[in-house]
């Protein structure tokens, strides 16, 4: 396609009509409402949810005016532009790389994981083990699709706030079957005593990250006691009334975990580098930090395919970012999805193909699809173009070094000129004269003079 007529194309793309009437145009982002909740729905009834879903932000690049909804990021380092607008979801939990439980950085945007294989629904056993295999479904906070309504979504459309963060979750949790036992973890931005409390009315479990100010009159022991009794050292209560546990375990920092599913027991032993004695330490971890690791960092996962594929388009309409985020979004969960389907059918893991090979295996599927040659003669100007021969291929001629005798018999060597090349002896210079009778570019300048260097031993 050439360029003009692709830019065309690009400037043509509205997600809703601009001469409608002021009220129908609600909310910050009403030119792409359209399309997020079409996407939304897709997602969502493409793969049912697996028993374990995860909930971070996730940050789209953007360098505009629009103000609306961008945030600046927190830190030139750790993001890739100045300013960025969040609205987007999920992949699936993957096991963090670092073993450690330890809350990122934040910023208020919002995501979600839900899974793309269809798997048996968890047992109703609130303490089952957690399985090894979570998927990934994008979803965005839009308004959920027409479907029974559930008490969380009885609780967002009455309008009652518990905060931001709260609100995230419990409207994506709002798509989760209710009293099946699903389970969602988040980090520190979204945790809270409330959260769970909602979430357990519906029958479903939270394990996250929680910040000191959330919980109020839980009288853990203090970082600076867990960092005099050693590394791997852990403090619990648990509330039996709203069956909640709060954890607090030191690693290389203290972190506090909140759970209605898991708790301490069983611990286990995790190797940590001591830099006193150089050497790996054995350090207790307790289970609600192992399931938390295990199952959270499914959003960075998807970020990071995301990143591997950026489109370098330059717009001024902020939309097409977000429009171009989610084409992202779904052919990283797409290729996540084959990616699991493939091994599934006892395929094997270095036939998969690489996410940008996949992503242009889709393209031409969906540039091919449902289309057929044109039928009748084909017009002049294809058939010329046809049947023209192929322009002919310019090979370069290999280079043939004269037999030595030839080379030092000192007879008849004489400087010519030629078309500048590279030099045959020193290959770092460029020059205009060659040996008369080797065939061969040598330079011939004040301080370096290749050709009496290369017809003398």
């Amino acid at each position: 396609m050439p360029r003009d007529r692709f830019e065309s194309i690009l400037s043509s793309i509205h997600f809703v009509n601009n001469m409608e009437k002021e009220k129908e145009r609600t909310g910050k982002i009403w030119k792409i409402s359209p399309w997020l909740d079409r996407l939304r729905t897709q997602c969502l009834s493409a793969t049912p949810p697996t028993e374990y879903s995860s909930v971070d932000e996730m940050i789209i690049p953007f360098q505009g005016k629009f103000s609306k909804i961008k945030q600046p990021s927190p830190s030139p380092r750790s993001r890739p532009t100045s300013a960025a607008s969040s609205r987007s979801a999920t992949p699936d939990p993957v096991p963090r790389p670092s073993p450690s439980a330890r809350s990122r950085p934040t910023s208020a945007t919002t995501s979600r994981t839900a899974t793309p294989d269809p798997v048996p629904r968890p047992s109703p056993s609130p303490r089952s083990r957690p399985t090894s295999a979570a998927s990934s479904r994008s979803a965005t906070p839009d308004p959920v699709p027409n479907k029974p309504t559930s008490k969380l979504q009885e609780l967002i459309d009455e309008g009652n706030s518990l905060g931001l963060g709260t609100d995230v979750v419990m409207k994506l949790a709002a798509t989760l079957p209710e009293n099946q036992n699903y389970k969602i973890c988040a980090d520190n931005l979204f945790s809270g005593v409330q959260l769970i409390e909602k979430l357990l009315e519906s029958g479903i479990h939270y394990t996250g990250t929680v910040r000191k100010n959330r919980l109020p009159g839980c009288d853990l022991k203090s970082d600076k006691t867990l960092e005099a009794e050693g590394r791997g050292t852990f403090d619990s209560r648990v509330e039996v009334g709203r069956k909640i546990i709060a954890v607090r375990w030191m690693d290389t920092k203290c972190v506090t975990l909140l759970s209605s599913h898991t708790g301490v027991d069983p611990t286990e032993n995790v190797n940590r580098w001591d830099k006193k004695t150089k050497t790996f330490k054995p350090v207790p971890r307790p289970q609600i930090v192992k399931l938390y690791n295990h199952y959270m960092g499914g959003v960075d996962y998807l970020d990071r395919m995301c990143a591997k594929s950026r489109f370098h388009i330059r717009s001024k309409r902020w939309y097409m970012h977000i429009f171009w985020f989610t084409i992202k979004i779904a052919l990283a969960n797409a290729w996540i999805i084959y990616r699991r389907k493939h091994l599934a059918m006892g395929g094997a893991k270095k036939d998969i193909m690489k996410l940008k090979k996949f992503q242009s295996y889709v393209a031409k599927c969906l540039i091919q699809a449902d289309k057929s040659k044109k039928r009748g003669r084909p017009s002049l100007e294809e058939a010329a173009i046809a049947e023209a021969p192929a322009p002919p291929v310019q090979r370069i001629k290999p280079r043939v070094e004269p037999p030595s005798e030839v080379r030092y018999d000192g007879v008849d060597h004489r400087i010519s000129f030629t078309d500048r090349g590279k030099c045959s002896l020193c290959k770092t210079g460029f020059c205009e004269t060659q040996c008369h009778k080797c065939n061969v570019r040598l330079c011939v300048k004040k301080k370096k003079n290749c050709f009496d260097i290369y017809h003398y031993k």
